[in-house]
C-alpha cells in the first residue's frame, strides 16, 4: 500500500498567510456569520502585501457579488454582499445554503462550499477564464482515506474551497458514496526532494533582460530560492543535483562536491545539514548559490550574488556541473531517500531539460520505485517537451508541467499551493483492494463531469 501522497497535477510550502481550517462535507451552515476571500490564480504571483489573508500564488477578487445558492444552483436569497479590495467579505448564511457563488472578470464562476469558508478567513478560488479543471492527484493512502487535489490547466494551482457533492468516485466501476470529505491547508508536514539538473544543457542562455544573461541554470536557481522562500516552516526539504550522475546533497556530499577554502587556501567544512534534510531554508542557501555556476561564489566578477544567508567563503574547486543527463537515476535516488522520512507526505520535485541520456534505471523503473515507496513525482519540464516526464508524474500520481525561462518560479509556486491545499474523503466502505479508482469532478453537479482521473491503486 502506497503512503499518502499529493499532486501538482501542489503541492505545504507556499506561504500561505489565511488559514483555511479542514472542513466536513456537512450541509451549508444556515443562521452563522462567515467571513471569507474570494481570490483567482495569478500567473505571475505578485506580492499582496496589502491583503494578508490572500494566499500566495492567488489574487483577490475585488468588487464581486456574492450570492449563496442551494445544491441545484438556485439563489437562495440575494443580498447585496459584495468583495472589498481584498477579495475579503463577511455575510449571514441563509437556510438551504450549500454553496457560494461569485462572477468576476476574467475569470470563470466561482462555485464553492459554504463549508469550506465558513471559518474565520476561509479561502475559496476559482481558475481564469477559459481554463480547464484537472484532477492534480489521486491517491488512496494507508488508512483507507482517498486523496486528491482539483488544479487548472493554465496556471497549474489548486482550487480551493469546493463543494463536496462535486465529486463522484468509482470503484471498479460502482460508485462509492465519501461519507465527508475535508478540505482545506493540509496540517501534516512534508519531506521533500528538490531533484534539479546541472548538466551542461543547463548553460545555454534562457534569455536576456536590462544588458544581463541569463543561462537555465541562473534562472533554476533563483526559482529554487524562491521555493525555499515559500515552504511552510514544518517542511523539510533536501536538494539533490545531477548531470551524468546524480549526487544527494548532504554535508559529507557537499563537503566533497563543492569544497571550501579559507583565506590562507586551507580547506574548511562547510556547516550543512548532516542528513541533507532541514527544515530551515537558510541551511540550503549555500548549496543552492554552489549550483549556481554563476553565482560569486564562484568568481567575485560573476553577475548573481549570493543569497544573505549563504556563508562569504571562497571555493576549492572548478563548478562540478558536465555534460548529460541521469534524470532517471535522479529521480530514483530521490525516492529512496525519502523512505526513511518520518514525515506522512513524501515528494519529489524533479527538473529537466533535456532527455536521459546517463542513467542505469529506465522509465520503468523509476515509475515502480515511486510507487513501491509511495513518493509522487512532480516533473518539470525546463524548456522541452518529454512525455517521458509526463509519464512519470501522471504514473505516481502527481503532475507533469512544461516551463520555461520565465515562469520556472511560478511554476514551483504552482507545484507548492498542491502540497498545501489537499482533499481528504473518507468512503462509505473499504475501497481497498479495488483494481481501479476512478474519480470524478463535476463542478455543476448537472451530470457532466469537467475532469476525471484513473489510478490503479
Amino acid at each position: 500500500m502506497k503512503a499518502a501522497k499529493l499532486a501538482v497535477g501542489s503541492v505545504c510550502i507556499a506561504g500561505i498567510i489565511a488559514l483555511l481550517s479542514a472542513c466536513d462535507s456537512s450541509d451549508g451552515g444556515s443562521g452563522q456569520n462567515i467571513e471569507g476571500t474570494l481570490v483567482t490564480p495569478s500567473d505571475d504571483d505578485p506580492a499582496v502585501v496589502d491583503c494578508p489573508s490572500v494566499p500566495e500564488g492567488y489574487n483577490p477578487i475585488a468588487n464581486a457579488v456574492v450570492q449563496f445558492t442551494d445544491s441545484d444552483g438556485n439563489v437562495v436569497e440575494s443580498a447585496e454582499i459584495v468583495t472589498d479590495n481584498c477579495g475579503n467579505f463577511v455575510a449571514a448564511v441563509p437556510a438551504g445554503a450549500d454553496n457560494i457563488t461569485a462572477e468576476s472578470e476574467g475569470n470563470e464562476t466561482l462555485i464553492a462550499s459554504v463549508s469550506a469558508v465558513s471559518q474565520s478567513d476561509g479561502v475559496a478560488s476559482t481558475i481564469p477564464a477559459g481554463a480547464a479543471y484537472r484532477i492534480g492527484f489521486l491517491d488512496l493512502f494507508d488508512n483507507g482515506e482517498v486523496g486528491f487535489t482539483v488544479i487548472d490547466d493554465v496556471t497549474n494551482k489548486a482550487v480551493v474551497g469546493l463543494s463536496p457533492e462535486s465529486f463522484t468516485l468509482l470503484a471498479d466501476g460502482e460508485t462509492v458514496t465519501f461519507t465527508s470529505i475535508r478540505t482545506g491547508i493540509v496540517n501534516d508536514s512534508a519531506s521533500i526532494v528538490l531533484a534539479t539538473d546541472f548538466s551542461g544543457s543547463m548553460s545555454r542562455l534562457a534569455f536576456e533582460e536590462n544588458g544581463i544573461e541569463y543561462a537555465r541554470i541562473n534562472v533554476a536557481a533563483i526559482a529554487a530560492h524562491m521555493l525555499l522562500d515559500q515552504k511552510s516552516p514544518e517542511d523539510e526539504i533536501a536538494m539533490l543535483v545531477f548531470d551524468n550522475i546524480f549526487q544527494f546533497l548532504d554535508r559529507n556530499s557537499v563537503n566533497e562536491l563543492f569544497p571550501i577554502q579559507d583565506i590562507n587556501g586551507n580547506l574548511v567544512e562547510i556547516d550543512y545539514p548532516e542528513s541533507g534534510f532541514t527544515t530551515n531554508s537558510a541551511d540550503l542557501r549555500f548549496a543552492v548559490d554552489a549550483y549556481n555556476k554563476d553565482s560569486k561564489l564562484w568568481d567575485e566578477d560573476n553577475q548573481f550574488a549570493t543569497h544573505p544567508d549563504t556563508p562569504n567563503v571562497i571555493m576549492a574547486n572548478r563548478y562540478p556541473g558536465r555534460g548529460g543527463t541521469a534524470f532517471y537515476d535522479a529521480a530514483v535516488e530521490a525516492s529512496d531517500r525519502l523512505v526513511a522520512r518520518t514525515n506522512p507526505r513524501r515528494i519529489v520535485i524533479a527538473m529537466s531539460d533535456g532527455m536521459d541520456n546517463a542513467s542505469d534505471n529506465d522509465l520503468e523503473d523509476v515509475i515502480a520505485k515511486a510507487n513501491v515507496n509511495g513518493t509522487p513525482v512532480y516533473t518539470i519540464g525546463f524548456e522541452t517537451e518529454e512525455e517521458e516526464l509526463t509519464r512519470i508524474a501522471t504514473e505516481t500520481g502527481a503532475t507533469h508541467i512544461n516551463a520555461d525561462s520565465l515562469n520556472l518560479d511560478d511554476t514551483y509556486n504552482s507545484i507548492l499551493t498542491n502540497i498545501r491545499y489537499q482533499n481528504t474523503g473518507i468512503t462509505s466502505r473499504s475501497v481497498e483492494g479495488a483494481m481501479k479508482l476512478e474519480l470524478q469532478f463535476d463542478i455543476n453537479q448537472d451530470g457532466v463531469p469537467e475532469a476525471t482521473r484513473t489510478i490503479v491503486p
